[in-house]
């Protein structure tokens, strides 16, 4: 059963839901959630499902909420397969996720992600991060999909945009963490997940076109007020100290203090006032919501059973 999070979405979404339903392994059920698209992404989902298998939800919702919204209004399943609006599987992506699941025993599984307009263009295999809250995905700029990575593997995360997950998994990790309303997320539960003891891995033989519209901003990211790059930023360093080890949590939030503070007078410098100011309210909001920070470290703490040190090779 597929949810797809719709959010003015108009550009893509009869791409992708005309994609879901020519998959080969054909879904049970497709829910989508409108989180107040303000194009014609309303009406054209009303022509193409029955209301029963719409979720309309106010236009700040977050990429958490919206997707548990779509997970109760689906009822039991086994697997759930998260999309978003611009993301597009090509029609036979979820036989090879579920052939992969089958064979690795793996409990989320990702597809290879390749550009939505340039077909080759690789954006995800896998993703990982660094301390400083760098976002990694192993791949050079620009680089083609030429098979060069096409083997299953373990990872530490796989983006939400085509992510198919079990619901028990789901529901033992309550989802997404609705602190991280947009950005980042995928890579905190794929963190979580692995902490659990559950894995998490690569199907590259299953692909989807993913446009990144709301990175690339193609259309409003009304979730965190408009401002993608700050909240980027944001979560890239709460998912890093919601998830290191006690001994590492001191040291890092020092470093990421200074290393921010060094990075918004370098922007200064350049004369790049926006990224700056982006970068030190992300810093300032960091630093004012430490309590919620630590609830998430005491929420993480008392789920994980495997050791830091094994997770830190993913």
């Amino acid at each position: 059963c597929a949810v797809v999070v719709v959010h003015v979405g108009m550009n893509w979404l009869p791409i992708v839901v005309e994609a879901l339903r020519a998959q080969e392994r054909p879904l049970q059920k497709i829910v989508v959630v409108d989180t107040g698209s303000q194009d014609q992404s309303s009406e054209f989902l009303l022509r193409e499902f029955e209301p029963e298998f719409i979720v309309t939800m106010p236009r700040k919702t977050s990429f958490a909420d919206a997707v548990d919204a779509g997970v109760t209004r689906l009822g039991p399943t086994d697997w759930l397969w998260i999309l978003h609006d611009d993301s597009a599987p090509k029609v036979d992506a979820l036989l090879h996720l579920v052939a992969a699941a089958n064979s690795s025993g793996a409990d989320i599984v990702g597809p290879k992600v390749l550009g939505w307009n340039d077909r080759t263009h690789l954006l995800e295999i896998g993703i990982t991060i660094g301390l400083g809250g760098r976002r990694e995905t192993g791949l050079e700029r620009g680089e083609r999909d030429q098979g060069q990575y096409d083997r299953d593997q373990d990872v530490l995360a796989v983006g939400s945009a085509g992510m198919l997950i079990k619901s028990s998994v789901w529901k033992a990790l309550d989802g997404f963490d609705p602190f991280l309303p947009m950005f980042r997320d995928d890579v905190d539960l794929g963190w979580r997940a692995n902490s659990a003891g559950y894995r998490v891995a690569i199907a590259p033989r299953a692909v989807v076109h993913h446009a990144e519209a709301a990175t690339h901003r193609r259309r409003s990211a009304d979730a965190v007020n408009l401002h993608p790059r700050r909240s980027d930023r944001l979560n890239a360093m709460r998912v890093v100290l919601m998830n290191v080890p006690t001994w590492q949590f001191p040291l890092l939030i020092v470093g990421l203090v200074l290393g921010s503070l060094f990075r918004s007078l370098g922007f200064v410098i350049g004369k790049a006032f926006v990224p700056a100011r982006d970068e030190f309210v992300a810093l300032e909001q960091l630093v004012t919501h430490l309590g919620a920070l630590r609830e998430g470290r005491q929420r993480r703490q008392s789920a994980q059973t495997v050791p830091h040190k094994e997770v830190a090779t993913l």
